[in-house]
């Protein structure tokens, strides 16, 4: 054990954000990431600005008959991101949407922030995180983007944070700590409120759930009944949604939990057609729809 308690030291088949199965295929991994992970980045960006610019009703849902409602979704290739990344965090932001971190095609952490115009497509270097990091959380906080835990060789507790409207040469500044390390965890806003779930220590899945008002402070809402790491996770109608995720044995699965901040209370309410770790979740016109990810190794 490190002397540090806030750090826990990973030899390189324990680094954050790569499963043991991964490792032993790398080769095979890093050619699935580099375009699918980019093309799945691409659709989320592109439902998460559809969802954010209240896209009208002139599209096949609108103008289906009651009772028949069928919803189509569509994705366009934007801008190229300077280099193969996998492992980044992604936030919403009144500019557009912000790609944060990750990993680049040799596995070394990355610290720069871009931010993406959902309407032209095109991208802009936005500042640059406080180091390098991959496999952390990000969610907009009135006007301020929160970057929680991740890490590098090693998982770290700190807390970052960015302005919402970040800029070329703006870099991220420690605002506070989690109360323990926590790489590969999700985040989401609900009214003025973050909450942090899912991820990992450097050896277990955490259960905690933790809202916080500033990335300072935070409190303790519930723990998952299912803990995990790679969660997608959305929030709606005042509750969280996480599905799926990677549980301490190694093996994905399929429930889905929900966790209802205002009673402090989490529970399993179903289960995705199969177990899948690593995919991505976003809301779409009232309904959750959940992209990608690892199923079946």
């Amino acid at each position: 054990m490190p002397d540090d308690p806030a750090r826990v030291q990973h030899s390189p088949a324990q680094r954050p954000g790569r499963s043991r199965r991964a490792r032993l295929s790398r080769a095979r991994r890093r050619r699935r990431l580099l375009l699918p992970a980019g093309a799945l980045l691409v659709l989320v960006l592109f439902l998460l600005s559809r969802a954010l610019g209240g896209s009208g009703g002139g599209g096949a849902a609108g103008s289906a008959s009651a009772g028949a409602v069928r919803t189509v979704l569509t994705a366009r290739t934007s801008s190229p991101l300077p280099a193969p990344i996998s492992g980044e965090s992604a936030a919403a932001v009144p500019g557009g949407l912000l790609i944060l971190g990750g990993l680049d095609s040799t596995e070394a952490s990355v610290s720069g922030v871009f931010l993406l115009d959902p309407a032209s497509g095109k991208l802009n270097p936005a500042g640059a995180l406080s180091g390098p990091l991959h496999d952390a959380a990000a969610t907009t906080l009135a006007d301020q983007v929160l970057v929680f835990g991740g890490g590098t060789e090693s998982s770290t507790d700190v807390v970052q944070s960015l302005p919402a409207a970040s800029s070329a040469g703006t870099t991220a500044t420690a605002v506070g700590h989690l109360p323990a390390v926590r790489s590969d965890l999700s985040a989401v806003t609900i009214g003025t409120k973050a909450y942090v779930l899912g991820g990992y220590d450097g050896s277990n899945p955490d259960p905690a759930v933790l809202a916080t008002s500033d990335g300072s402070h935070f409190s303790h809402v519930a723990d998952l009944p299912v803990p995990a790491r790679y969660i997608a996770t959305v929030a709606l109608g005042g509750r969280i949604f996480a599905f799926g995720g990677e549980t301490g044995e190694g093996g994905a699965t399929d429930v889905i939990q929900e966790v209802d901040p205002a009673g402090g209370k989490a529970r399993v309410v179903g289960h995705l057609p199969q177990a899948t770790s690593h995919a991505a979740a976003v809301v779409l016109g009232g309904s959750v729809y959940i992209l990608g990810g690892e199923a079946n190794g």
